[in-house]
């Protein structure tokens, strides 16, 4: 089924639900996503992965936060991705290295431990895409994090936003195009409709797990953290990568989930130098 099929599928169920100008408008927020999972077959989906190698264009430095690296988590193959339908990132952008200040595995040397405390950095990422046919394997420089690679198998989903996390970007659903401030009543009958089992079996529920792109999932009941908490522009942030955890790395404390995101405009322009880290803790 095509992502055209399930959006046309997604307007049909809520079409008597709620009528059709709410229906269209709620079909328009669902969202491509690549659904991660590992597999012990290498290159299952183009380089897909998380851990292993950088896969750098030859020059490029390694990322750092002063003098602390950070260390490789993912790669996102985007031209894989694109096999599955448009990822909405230009057209050459090749590979995706997920870059994250690991401050949470056990795997970090004691040296890394005693700088970190000195300098107390916030969370810090850095995305660099590498064209496909250039990029080389980079070992992790010292401190940054060896983390053994585990290839992911993709699943491609088309998504819609948690109600509950993400209510602002429902406020954009109204029954009346002219109305001043969101129709808190059509919020509350899809909040209660998405509780229905009927709605749990459709294709479009908020996925879990690893993923890229996407609406972010929060199990944690908060939503991301935004830099400015600007809810007067639901759709300005895009989620690049999500992370719940594996048995080399998860979020410390009581857990949560890590997200990468960046501004709407950004991601469509390639710049990925704007990605900041959002993580969701417990």
């Amino acid at each position: 089924m095509s992502f055209e099929d399930i959006r046309n599928q997604l307007h049909a169920f809520w079409l008597p639900r709620i009528g059709a100008r709410p229906a269209e408008l709620l079909a328009a927020l669902a969202r491509p996503s690549f659904g991660f999972t590992a597999t012990t077959e290498p290159n299952a989906n183009g380089q897909c992965r998380f851990g292993g190698p950088a896969l750098l264009e030859p020059g490029t430095a390694w990322p750092h936060y002063k003098d602390l690296p950070l260390s490789l988590f993912a790669i996102v193959d985007t031209d894989a991705l694109a096999e599955f339908c448009d990822p909405e990132v230009p057209e050459g952008t090749g590979l995706l290295n997920v870059f994250i200040l690991d401050c949470d595995s056990e795997l970090q040397p004691e040296a890394f431990w005693d700088r970190y405390r000195e300098l107390k950095p916030p969370d810090t990422v850095a995305v660099i895409p590498a064209r496909t046919e250039l990029a080389v394997p980079v070992e992790p420089v010292p401190l940054a994090t060896p983390f053994a690679p585990e290839p992911w198998q993709v699943t491609a989903e088309l998504l819609l936003p948690d109600t509950f996390s993400f209510s602002h970007v429902y406020n954009l659903v109204k029954r009346d195009p002219g109305d001043e401030y969101p129709d808190f009543d059509l919020l509350d009958d899809i909040q209660e409709i998405m509780l229905d089992e009927e709605w749990q079996g459709n294709p479009c529920v908020s996925g879990g797990g690893d993923r890229a792109f996407g609406w972010p999932d929060h199990p944690t009941g908060s939503g991301p953290l935004m830099p400015d908490d600007d809810y007067s522009q639901p759709l300005r942030y895009r989620q690049l990568l999500q992370l719940t955890g594996n048995d080399q790395w998860r979020i410390g404390g009581d857990g949560g989930w890590f997200h990468v995101m960046l501004p709407d405009a950004a991601l469509k322009a390639g710049d990925f130098s704007q990605a900041f880290p959002a993580p969701g803790h417990w």
